[in-house]
């Protein structure tokens, strides 16, 4: 016959948490990863906007603990068309999306940048990012990409279809 243990904490040797289980049968220990959500495309997005855009590319995550954080990492090949010398094709990330939400970055210009201080001449970067962002809720998050231009140039996702991603992980605090 199977015993069934019943509990709603584990502790540690000292007595303090260190496994929880929610009524749902998740368990939380703290730094762990919860759950993975990954969105791909192969989408061109071009712009000239000076202000950032929303690209359309976005990934939702539902967090099991309004405690626990979300790891938000991606990357994009950014072509830079039409430049004038020391413009930058940036990128950064919307909790809820561009035209209403939150941007996570601390700073756009590094989060993800691409440049040339050539005028006259096209070139590619690959942008990777990542932060980490406090949700703070237990309902559907979306993260969405934006872009925008600086100084006279036209920055594009994926000019020749190339395939990029955004990962959202959720970590137990």
């Amino acid at each position: 016959m199977a015993s069934i243990l019943n509990v709603d904490q584990i502790n540690n040797a000292a007595g303090t948490s260190a496994v929880t289980i929610d009524s749902g049968g998740n368990m939380q220990i703290p730094g762990h990863v919860m759950q993975v959500v990954q969105a791909t495309s192969t989408s061109v997005v071009s712009t000239t906007s000076t202000g950032f855009v929303a690209t359309g590319f976005s990934a939702s995550i539902t967090p099991t603990s309004s405690s626990n954080k979300i790891l938000v990492m991606g990357s994009l090949p950014i072509y830079l068309l039409n430049i004038s010398g020391g413009a930058h094709g940036v990128i950064t990330v919307y909790r809820g999306g561009v035209a209403s939400g939150t941007d996570i970055s601390s700073s756009p210009t590094a989060f993800g940048l691409a440049q040339s201080f050539s005028t006259g001449v096209s070139t590619i970067s690959m942008a990777a990012f990542h932060a980490i962002d406090s949700p703070a809720t237990t309902s559907s998050v979306t993260y969405e990409v934006a872009l925008k231009a600086t100084g006279t140039v036209t920055p594009n996702i994926a000019i020749n279809q190339d395939q990029y991603s955004l990962t959202l992980m959720e970590i137990a605090q």
